[in-house]
């Protein structure tokens, strides 16, 4: 099994991850499998727990004498957990619903994002620590209690409480190496490991996972995690290769979760493919069988963007070009002509500038085939026109003062 540190987050020499840690979250994967058919079912569950939660309770309160008050204990503690989980689910639906909506108006107050709170499960759980160490389904208290603590750590911002979550996996990992909730701690430890910037200890506890519990619910999360993991590490063959396996074990998922999921790693696949030399040309070669020839051109003008943010030039203007030579009457054509200018201005390219002019002025003439399939378009034309204009008059004007200079 994989040990950890408890502090890991302090050592030095561990890589700094720089991307993926606002990709698909385990909270979002988990918060996508709560479909209609999940909450129809927690509905009528959350009912009958609640019922058990007063009377699990009323038997904790009352201090009797009991044989099994350390399985009273662990029933009221999961009751509770399971209760704020959902709780949290329904609250969590709404804020999306309520976000989206004031996100497209900016209108008011932003709303505040739900929290989940385990604190309660997470008292009991110290409790059967302290006082049941000899409790059968210990190794499940260690796992319950380090999940509850890494989230309250989280929300708080909360380093000791955090350090406590780590040594209870790390715990229940090193001493019950049979327990169900093996891959589950490798799984959170790999989480915490990531967003702390420990990518040797986030990829040893992904790979654990991989290696040894193919079958678990979470493993294709895992997988994607890993990808991010090989991108932070300046593997992106690999991280090319762990996101397209990701993408073609969940294909044909018809939840919502796993619908946002695939998108999630094909739109990550694009971050990753732009770091290879070519990456461009691999990625259409990808994307044209995956997912059509419209949704691989939008993916590939994204992917020019991010070419550009990433000053890699020669690549951008290289797809660029393609994207004009893919669609030659797209009103999106000045677009792509003024990015190209602007990559060749920046490396004052004057010769690489002219040619360019002189080409979308040829390419915008009036008599031309984009010209006449865009002359509905006003605002389209107008810029192609104001292109034109204002190009020209540079390049005389830069003509004109090298001439003044003999």
């Amino acid at each position: 099994m994989v040990a950890a540190p408890v502090a890991a987050q302090d050592d030095d020499d561990a890589p700094r991850p720089v991307q993926g840690k606002d990709a698909f979250s385990l909270d979002r994967f988990e918060e996508g499998l709560f479909d209609e058919r999940i909450k129809k079912i927690e509905r009528r569950r959350s009912k009958n727990r609640r019922k058990k939660i007063k009377t699990l309770q009323r038997l904790v309160d009352s201090q009797r004498p009991m044989k099994e008050r350390a399985d009273v204990l662990f029933r009221l503690a999961e009751a509770r957990w399971d209760e704020s989980k959902y709780r949290y689910l329904l609250k969590r639906e709404k804020y999306d619903q309520v976000y989206e909506k004031w996100e497209q108006k900016k209108a008011g107050p932003e709303p505040k994002e739900p929290v989940e709170n385990y604190e309660k499960s997470l008292d009991i759980y110290r409790q059967i620590l302290r006082e049941h160490q000899d409790y059968r389904r210990i190794d499940e208290v260690y796992y319950y209690l380090g999940r509850a603590a890494l989230k309250a750590g989280k929300s708080r911002k909360d380093i000791q409480l955090q350090k406590e979550a780590v040594k209870r996996l790390n715990d229940l990992v090193q001493n019950w190496p049979d327990s169900k909730f093996i891959a589950q701690s490798h799984l959170a430890l790999g989480e915490y490991f990531f967003e702390t910037d420990n990518l040797y200890y986030a990829k040893q506890n992904y790979e654990k996972i991989i290696t040894n519990f193919p079958d678990v619910p979470m493993f294709n999360y895992a997988l994607y995690k890993l990808g991010w993991v090989y991108f932070n590490l300046v593997e992106f063959e690999k991280c090319v290769d762990t996101f397209k396996r990701v993408i073609a074990a969940i294909k044909g998922g018809q939840t919502r979760g796993i619908i946002e999921f695939r998108a999630q790693a094909l739109n990550d696949l694009i971050v990753a493919y732009a770091e290879l030399d070519g990456g461009w040309k691999m990625a259409r070669t990808y994307f044209l069988p995956e997912v059509g020839e419209k949704d691989t051109y939008v993916k590939l003008e994204k992917m020019a963007g991010i070419l550009v943010g990433a000053d890699k030039d020669e690549e951008a203007i290289s797809l660029y070009h393609h994207l004009v030579d893919h669609d030659q009457v797209s009103s999106k054509v000045t677009e792509f002509y003024d990015a190209i200018l602007e990559i060749e201005r920046k490396l004052e390219d004057m010769v690489a500038i002219e040619e360019t002019i002189n080409e979308f002025v040829s390419f915008f003439d009036r008599k031309g085939p984009w010209y006449i399939a865009n002359r509905a378009n006003t605002e389209t034309i107008t810029r192609a026109e104001s292109m034109k204009s204002d190009n020209l008059a540079f390049l005389a004007n830069h003509y004109h003062r090298g001439a003044q200079k003999l």
